[in-house]
């Protein structure tokens, strides 16, 4: 309704510690690829070892590496034999440098479909999780917001006049 085309599902959530929850594995998978073909959506989805590889490709429209795994480079080089696009969200401690290197695993490997994701506020999109009772949502419930308050966000976004991509002109 509101123009969103891709869902994160995350089957697996990495966590600092070993009892918070992590993810619904494959089942939740199967549930976001449902709902994904329902809403004509895609799906991206965190990957966190090469073993996953296989299983996922199943489900996900564009696989995600998230901060912790942006130097692995098995994962990066397994994913560029992939045909789905890849987000590669940029490491901590990373410098642009390293980012970029670690995105020429995937492509050097032969998936050249690689989207970079700047942590934090210095991102050009906005990503919000939404839930329908956030209180008893079971990963980062603090920071979902209900289907109202996401609809007011969007329609507010939609008020605004959105400035123009700029485009080099080669002079």
């Amino acid at each position: 309704e509101f123009g969103v085309k891709i869902m994160r599902g995350m089957a697996f959530k990495p966590r600092t510690s070993p009892y918070e929850f992590q993810g619904l594995g494959e089942a939740g998978l199967k549930i976001a690829r449902q709902v994904a073909n329902k809403y004509g959506m895609s799906i991206t989805s965190e990957i966190m070892d090469m073993s996953q590889l296989a299983m996922m490709s199943d489900y996900v429209d564009i696989f995600w590496v998230g901060a912790r795994n942006m130097q692995n480079s098995f994962l990066l080089k397994a994913l560029g034999k992939v045909r789905q696009p890849v987000i590669l969200k940029r490491g901590f401690g990373n410098n642009i440098k390293e980012w970029l290197n670690a995105a020429e695993y995937i492509i050097s490997a032969g998936n050249p479909n690689v989207i970079f994701m700047e942590r934090g506020i210095r991102t050009d999109g906005l990503m919000v999780e939404v839930h329908p009772n956030p209180p008893v949502a079971m990963s980062d419930a603090k920071q979902q917001l209900y289907f109202d308050q996401f609809r007011a966000v969007m329609r507010a976004l939609q008020a605004m006049e959105m400035p123009q991509p700029f485009h080099a002109t080669g002079d």
